[in-house]
């Protein structure tokens, strides 16, 4: 499913942040659905306004380092690309495009098993196929962000939500991502996505998100508008 940011929200970034419209898309999709737009109920509508709040980390981490001017369009394009192979490739992620940056979230009720790291079944495949990607997609850093559930302990929540971070990290290293691009952090319950709409299930805050940025050698030749050395 992927549905669009409205104009206001476009004028406030680009006030807020200088950045050209072109720079500033933000859109979700589920790989499984249609193009449409989504019920404002539901937990990808839920996801995308939380996605425009200023303290969610995710959105920060690509805000932050966006670029802006034609190195972000530069940047943007390379962006777009990786998130049309991830939709064309993988089922069962939400894919959200923040300023110059993606934000791919998975569920952890699709990953593992309940209040454990383990994978279920399918989940393994599903990141050997995004690890191939990143691998072709290979000039960007990757931060992965542990999310729990409200329920519970929070010492467990947040050891729980660490464990399933770094063995998603791990699973990518063994699939020939390169270490340094990987960071794996655990957030626990820190970064609710769900807090102020109780008609949604709190364990939509579970979630695994990896949030994709320009490493150093793309932001480089983007700035010098070498999009020959991209591409």
């Amino acid at each position: 499913m992927r549905f669009y940011k409205n104009n206001t929200f476009n004028k406030l970034l680009n006030s807020l942040f200088l950045l050209p419209l072109a720079g500033l898309t933000l859109m979700v999709a589920s790989c499984s659905s249609s193009r449409t737009v989504a019920d404002q109920s539901s937990p990808e509508s839920i996801m995308f306004d939380t996605l425009l709040s200023t303290d969610n980390r995710a959105a920060a981490v690509a805000i932050g380092a966006s670029m802006g001017g034609h190195a972000g369009v530069i940047i943007n394009e390379y962006m777009d690309r990786q998130a049309d192979e991830v939709e064309e490739r993988i089922e069962n992620v939400k894919i959200v495009r923040v300023a110059e940056g993606l934000v791919l979230s998975y569920d952890v009720d699709y990953l593992f098993t309940q209040n454990s790291d383990e994978y279920k079944y399918g989940a393994q495949a599903s990141l050997d196929k995004l690890a191939r990607v990143f691998n072709k997609f290979d000039k960007t850093e990757i931060r992965i962000l542990g999310h729990s559930k409200s329920a519970g302990a929070s010492d467990f929540n947040y050891a729980l939500s660490k464990a399933r971070a770094e063995g998603v990290r791990n699973t990518l290293i063994s699939n020939n991502i390169v270490e340094d691009r990987l960071h794996a952090f655990a957030l626990g319950e820190m970064d609710p996505i769900v807090e102020s709409h109780p008609n949604v299930a709190s364990m939509h805050n579970a979630r695994i998100e990896l949030v994709i940025i320009a490493d150093d050698a793309l932001r480089d030749a983007a700035s010098k508008g070498m999009k020959e050395n991209v591409f």
